[in-house]
């Protein structure tokens, strides 16, 4: 009895600690953005920001305290059922093991496409974005022939199935990123019918907005968003008054190409001795200040001239687009939308202006951090040759790596702390792929139909060969990076704000604000207020253009 009362104390002891400390957060004073403009110091002290942790954290304890204490005074009662404990979806009443997210497991129904099958006897043309072969390492619409290689032969494969089962044929046509406005526009002008779809990038999206050029796919009954391979996030971020104009599916390779990861030398990390990324990950503990203290270990000098150059050895190196990955990771957008479906510049409001002058001030402005844009005229330290324990990339990147004589790891991009829940995963908007549906295509649900067959068939038939052959293979720990794999693909994010293609776009610019070797955002959000507001106006006119439609 004694027990079960100091387990109530503790606990509501512990609820009023957090009501406390949610109050005072709620109503301490914020500052306007203008303050910012205007220059005051607006930086939250240090101490404040670790006070409000060990807070929580006491708080966490205190009730965990009371949890355990009220369990041992319940021990003296009956046992309970086993059934009421084990995870009854489990061989043996045990809790199952995490499966690759591409494999069902064997309690786990395939889902496949409500699609009838019919000879359809229709060809799709997709108007693919072309930059160079490095930029877009792979084919991922459509293919002539096998040649041996994985991913190639998968997509082969794919499509003829798709054509011996539903007699939809799909071909590719390349075009140079420049020029993709110019063609549908052409094509729109006149009525064609030279392709029906458009692959594109992100940040080449904006200007294809607004005109109408593409299909409401939500509108398309053939296609169910629902289904597990859809990217349910760009569906949100691109929505415009619940119009899809863009969408990716794992039909698409590029867009998980262009997933942010950090990529560390597995024999340097061993060497000095750092906590196994691996296992921070696991536990929660992958954050910013994780990566600051390893950053701070991977350091030496090794040219014996005393100064910290491209001939030493580096704790992270990489170029400026680190800066949105680390952003976006935390959780925070440029832009999102608020309940009634307008847009706004989230990157204005206190909290993620805090974060971001967080990145620049832990890692950005590190002296273990070795910025490759910056100083891409000098001879920069190569991660190839051993010099460098963390850099950023993308899945993609790994191609390149698999080459090397030396075992690397891959991980996601840091949590900003370890309050944050989950890891989340940039999908670089100067890498990625979306796709779009013509005004001008005829039959748009068989072409939902393809879209559907085509993303189911990828979901269980290739992302495994792109996870295991391609992004992982030769050089890494299969296994454990696999097993990062999943975590970081598990919660990919796009960010219109940094997609949406201007003169003078602004995420661009907070990326390229690191050359200045300066965190502060004042004169930057200053000097580019209006094209803000304009920019903002834009969007929002866009929303009630689409609901009229």
């Amino acid at each position: 009895m004694n027990l079960i009362l100091l387990a109530n104390i503790l606990a509501c002891a512990g609820a009023m600690g957090g009501f406390i400390c949610g109050a005072i957060r709620f109503f301490r004073p914020r500052e306007s953005i203008y303050a910012l403009m205007i220059g005051r110091n607006r930086y939250p002290p240090r101490k404040e920001k670790q006070m409000k942790t060990r807070t929580i954290k006491l708080l966490a304890a205190l009730l965990l305290a009371a949890m355990c204490l009220a369990a041992l005074a319940g021990c003296g009662s009956a046992p309970a059922d086993p059934a009421e404990t084990s995870d009854p979806s489990a061989p043996d009443g045990k809790a199952s093991e995490t499966q690759p997210a591409d494999k069902p497991s064997e309690t786990e129904t395939e889902v496949v496409p409500d699609i009838e099958k019919m000879d359809y006897d229709y060809d799709i043309t997709v108007l693919h974005y072309y930059v160079s072969d490095t930029w877009s390492p792979w084919e991922e619409i459509a293919v002539d022939t096998m040649t041996g290689d994985i991913l190639t032969d998968d997509i082969f494969d794919r499509n003829r199935w798709l054509q011996e089962e539903y007699n939809i044929r799909v071909h590719n046509t390349n075009c140079a990123h420049n020029e993709l406005k110019q063609k549908i526009d052409a094509q729109i002008q006149t009525g064609g019918d030279d392709f029906q779809m458009v692959d594109t990038f992100g940040f080449g999206s904006g200007k294809l907005m607004g005109q109408f050029y593409f299909q409401n796919m939500r509108s398309i009954p053939t296609i169910d968003f629902n289904n597990p391979w859809w990217n349910q996030d760009i569906l949100k971020a691109y929505s415009i008054a619940g119009y899809v104009e863009f969408a990716a599916s794992d039909m698409l390779l590029l867009d998980k190409g262009a997933t942010s990861l950090m990529v560390f030398n597995q024999e340097l990390a061993d060497e000095l001795g750092i906590t196994d990324p691996y296992q921070q990950v696991r536990d929660g503990d992958w954050t910013i200040e994780a990566l600051t203290v390893d950053m701070a270990q991977g350091c030496s000098e090794l040219n014996g001239d005393s100064v910290m150059n491209g001939e030493d050895q580096w704790g992270l190196a990489c170029g400026d687009d680190l800066s949105l990955a680390l952003y976006v990771s935390s959780g925070s957008k440029f832009i999102q939308t608020d309940e009634e479906g307008f847009f706004y510049y989230s990157f204005l409001e206190e909290d993620s202006l805090d974060i971001m002058m967080d990145i620049f001030e832990q890692v950005l402005l590190s002296q273990n951090f070795f910025n490759s844009y910056i100083n891409r005229n000098t001879v920069c330290p190569s991660f190839d040759d051993g010099q460098v324990l963390f850099t950023y990339g993308m899945a993609k990147s790994t191609k390149s790596l698999r080459a090397l004589d030396m075992v690397y790891g891959l991980v996601p991009v840091p949590k900003y702390d370890d309050l944050q829940e989950e890891y989340v995963s940039w999908v670089n908007a100067w890498h990625d792929s979306m796709f779009a549906i013509m005004s001008t295509a005829p039959e748009p649900d068989t072409i939902g139909a393809a879209l559907e067959l085509l993303g189911y068939y990828s979901f269980y038939r290739i992302r495994s060969d792109l996870y295991d052959n391609v992004i992982c293979g030769r050089g890494t720990r299969n296994a454990e990076s696999i097993e990062m794999l999943n975590i970081l693909f598990a919660n990919r994010v796009y960010d219109m704000g940094i997609s949406f293609d201007s003169t003078n776009n602004f995420a661009d610019h907070v990326m390229r604000n690191t050359a200045t070797g300066s965190s502060s955002f004042a004169s930057l959000i200053a000097s580019h207020q209006n094209d803000l507001e304009k920019h903002i106006a834009d969007l929002n006119d866009l929303v009630f253009l689409y609901a009229e439609d």
